[in-house]
C-alpha cells in the first residue's frame, strides 16, 4: 500500500548494475574519500553525459530519501577519458517523534523505543511506517494512513508527532468464482481464510493469489 524505502534503495542498486552492464566493470567508479562527499568516474567511452547525469539525479533522489535532505550537485567535469560526478551530501537528517498512536499498541508492534527521545534515521522512520501500516492492513483497515504534525525543524533535527488516520474499515464479501471452476465455495473460503464478514486482511489476500496461481499451474 504505501512506498517502501527498501524499493528505493534496491532501484538505485539496480540503476548501479545497469550502469555497469556494457563494461568488464572497469568503466564505473565510486572515487569517494570523503563522507561528506561522493564522487564518480565514467569511462567517456561507455556513458554519454546524459547518462551521468540521469545517475546524479537518481543518486541525489536516493539521498533525499536516506535523510541527507541538503544533498546537491557539486559539479560534473570529465576529462579525455572519463566524466567525473561529485555529489555534497550535507548534513544527514533525524527525526525526533511524539506519537498520538496507543502506547500500548507501539509497545505490542516492538516500535515504542522510536518514541522515547531518540534520533530516529529516515530508514527507521520507514521500518516503523511500515511496521504500523501492515498491522492495521491485516486488521481491516487497509486505507490506513500516518501524518506528521507539528513539525519542527532545529539544524538537522526535525521534531515531528506521527498521528494515525484508520480510514474505513473493511470486511470481506463473498468470494466471486469466474468461469467453470469445480471448487466449492465453503472450500474456497476456509481453504484461503476469506471469509465473509471477517475483518480484511491484506497477508491472506497475498497468500490467497500465491494458492490459486499454484492450483492453476497444477491443473
Amino acid at each position: 500500500m504505501q512506498s517502501h524505502y527498501i524499493k528505493s534503495f534496491l532501484i538505485f542498486i539496480v540503476l548501479w548494475y545497469f550502469l555497469s552492464l556494457s563494461t568488464s566493470g572497469q568503466s564505473f567508479h565510486d572515487l569517494s574519500q570523503s563522507p561528506s562527499k561522493e564522487t564518480y568516474s565514467f569511462a567517456i567511452a561507455d556513458y554519454s553525459t546524459d547518462s551521468v547525469k540521469y545517475f546524479a539525479n537518481q543518486r541525489l533522489n536516493e539521498l533525499h530519501k536516506l535523510g541527507f535532505l541538503k544533498a546537491e550537485k557539486e559539479n560534473i567535469t570529465n576529462d579525455s577519458i572519463n566524466h567525473y560526478v561529485t555529489i555534497k551530501k550535507g548534513p544527514e537528517f533525524y527525526y525526533h517523534l511524539n506519537s498520538t498512536i496507543d502506547p500500548q499498541l507501539l509497545y505490542i508492534l516492538r516500535i515504542d523505543r522510536y518514541f522515547n527521545d531518540r534520533a530516529v534515521s529516515f530508514p527507521e522512520f520507514d521500518a516503523l511506517s511500515q511496521t504500523i501500516f501492515k498491522h492495521f492492513e491485516n486488521n481491516g483497515y487497509p486505507f490506513a494512513r500516518l501524518l506528521k504534525t507539528d513539525v519542527r525543524i532545529t539544524d538537522s533535527i526535525i521534531e515531528a508527532t506521527i498521528v494515525l488516520e484508520r480510514m474505513e474499515y473493511v470486511v470481506f464479501d463473498t468470494l466471486s468464482r469466474d468461469g467453470n471452476i469445480q471448487i466449492s465455495q465453503y472450500f474456497l473460503e476456509n481453504h484461503l481464510g476469506i471469509i465473509p464478514g471477517q475483518p480484511y486482511n491484506e497477508k491472506l489476500v497475498q497468500e490467497a493469489g500465491n494458492r490459486l496461481v499454484s492450483w492453476t499451474s497444477l491443473s
